[in-house]
């Protein structure tokens, strides 16, 4: 065979290769981009208000967020991320509402919007919307302790705008929710601080 005809050939095969091997590389971005916009069509949040209504829900049932962890069959950490507002599955936040019985009007929910399909903007600033510092915690007591607890609880609700206390006495539960503004944030972990000491354990969600 012709020195020249072969090398020729040569060419030809590492072409026809780096052009399937093009061919492929893209047809497997695109997948993963479907994937990634597949996923961010079923991921699901909360804004801060939609937070505080469903930390409401799980103080009035004198719930910890152990309970909900345990009865949705959820992590811990999935419920924390949850109500700090970040995305969830959305068969996840369906299934905690469903334990909680409550329905959440649509103006709380938030949904991730899809990055890969979208326009970007190429001119001016994109504002981000800020969460609202808040907070959730729940503790457990025995009696003895509580009228610590209850002094305790006064000066943290000073501390706390919108704050919502729920003290069970027959299940020895007590939950607290509210928002708080910066400044406020190191009085608010002293406090915290002391209630640590009093509770017989205690969960506390920013």
């Amino acid at each position: 065979m012709n020195l020249t005809i072969y090398l020729e050939m040569l060419r030809s095969k590492k072409a026809w290769q780096l052009t399937k091997y093009c061919w492929i590389s893209k047809k497997e971005r695109t997948k993963g981009k479907n994937l990634m916009a597949q996923r961010n069509r079923n991921t699901v949040g909360v804004d801060v208000e939609g937070a505080l209504i469903i930390r409401d829900k799980i103080a009035d049932k004198g719930w910890t967020l152990r309970h909900l962890s345990d009865f949705t069959q959820l992590s811990l950490s999935t419920i924390n991320r949850f109500l700090r507002g970040k995305f969830v599955e959305w068969s996840n936040f369906k299934e905690i509402l469903k334990v909680l019985e409550l329905e959440l009007e649509d103006k709380y929910i938030t949904k991730k919007i899809d990055t890969l399909n979208s326009p970007r903007r190429t001119n001016g600033k994109v504002t981000r919307p800020t969460l609202q510092l808040g907070i959730f915690m729940s503790g457990t007591f025995t009696e003895d302790k509580r009228p610590q607890i209850e002094r305790t609880l006064r000066h943290l609700q000073k501390l706390l705008i919108g704050c919502k206390i729920n003290l069970r006495d027959d299940q020895g539960v007590v939950t607290v929710s509210g928002d708080f503004s910066e400044d406020k944030r190191l009085h608010i972990e002293a406090t915290i601080s002391e209630l640590e000491d009093l509770f017989t354990s205690i969960e506390v969600t920013w």
